[in-house]
């Protein structure tokens, strides 16, 4: 009895397959659950016991690692299949290399008489069939003016001890070198590794490409594996603080529940608020994320600031985190009742000469502030009454 490889199937993970999908590319390659079946062919049907082992196949990966593919199916017929799934880790640049004989590991494979079955053959050429898992991402996706002299990408799922080959261009398609852009190399030391920092503070903003090559110790490359970022290192600008209409000055009436309104803000982008009085105490603050250009922030107790002048002021950060210089605003804030002023007629007595024309007078009035008086008479009457603003003292 002979044995021969029918087919070498595999997902599209395990690449150059053209027996049972054409026209698979490095562009096609998927994650490192695909598994990978072997086909073999006998010229008269077989049958397998696995009731003390299960019988193997095992193939070669780069830099002489090797794989065990477990029989999976076929007993009775005459094909076996032995399927190993791809795990992280798996990297063939240059293809697998099937080794010319199976392992019983315990078990048995015997022909219709119950007679052992040969277990030597041919190897075909797997050289199409490459695997690779790994995978690189930025660390930060989008690259602010604070992150740009020290940026990090993670590679993952390499195998240790392989060699990396990355190129770094901007998204105007400038090479490397040639608009900031750079290249570097590295040994693969751990399962997820982490490289940089790297300085792009060169770079201009916008599409940042990354390009990572793996090799095996022969030098054999894999394909290139890809991550983008952006790079955002203009601060905002524009931005604003006011208080809200109603709001200066700020009486009694309304200190537990100010409204302050910010403009020029960045969708997705941070603001900070901080209040303070010219009269000392702690600030308030106040923070969140931005949904539009305006935000209006209401609500705010300011009871527990000291009488004074109260500023406002406001830093506005962009969704890559740029900072924009602190803007700030203003108002009174005038919480105490007036105390220690009085008042006095300036015509007594009141007269015939005088009746159409009476005067009264405060004296230490806070200027400024409103005033409204009643004047009666002990001899009944309609009361006479007015108001106005103290212009001054």
């Amino acid at each position: 009895m002979t044995i021969k490889v029918l087919a070498h199937k595999a997902s599209f993970a395990c690449l150059g397959i053209a027996l049972l999908t054409a026209g698979i590319g490095w562009a096609e390659i998927r994650d490192q659950a695909d598994p990978l079946t072997f086909r073999l062919g006998l010229t008269e049907p077989v049958f397998v016991d696995t009731a003390q082992g299960v019988p193997s196949l095992s193939f070669r990966l780069a830099d002489d690692i090797w794989r065990d593919a477990p029989y999976a199916g076929g007993s009775g017929g005459q094909s076996l299949d032995f399927t190993y799934q791809i795990t992280a880790g798996d990297f063939a640049p240059a293809g697998v290399v099937l080794n010319n004989t199976i392992a019983l590991n315990g078990g048995r494979i015997v022909d219709v008489a119950g007679n052992p079955v040969a277990l030597d053959f041919g190897p075909p050429d797997l050289s199409a069939i490459r695997i690779q898992t790994h995978s690189v991402t930025w660390d930060n996706a989008v690259i602010s003016d604070l992150q740009a002299a020290t940026v990090f990408f993670t590679l993952r799922d390499a195998p240790p001890g392989a060699f990396f080959d990355y190129t770094i261009t901007p998204g105007d398609g400038a090479p490397a070198g040639a608009g900031g852009g750079q290249t570097g190399t590295g040994r693969v030391s751990q399962a997820t590794q982490q490289i940089g920092p790297l300085d792009l503070s060169s770079l201009p903003d916008g599409p940042i490409e990354l390009a990572l090559i793996l090799r095996d110790g022969a030098g054999n490359a894999g394909a290139p594996v890809r991550a983008s970022a952006v790079k955002d290192t203009d601060a905002p600008t524009g931005q604003g603080v006011a208080f809200a209409a109603g709001f200066d000055p700020i009486g009694a009436n309304a200190v537990t529940a100010v409204s302050i309104v910010l403009s020029g803000l960045e969708a997705q982008g941070a603001y900070s608020l901080e209040v303070s009085s010219s009269g000392g105490g702690a600030t308030v603050s106040r923070s969140g994320t931005a949904t539009g250009d305006t935000v209006e922030l209401t609500g705010i107790d300011l009871s527990s600031l000291p009488d004074g002048v109260l500023t406002a002021r406001l830093v506005v950060l962009d969704a890559a985190g740029n900072a924009a210089p602190g803007v700030t605003a203003t108002a009174q804030k005038d919480t105490a009742a007036p105390a220690g002023y009085s008042v006095a007629w300036v015509t007594d007595p009141v007269n015939g000469g005088n009746v159409t024309a009476a005067g009264i007078q405060f004296a230490a009035a806070e200027i400024g502030a409103s005033y409204g008086y009643t004047i009666t008479s002990s001899g009944g009457g309609a009361p006479v009454a007015g108001s106005g603003t103290v212009a001054s003292a």
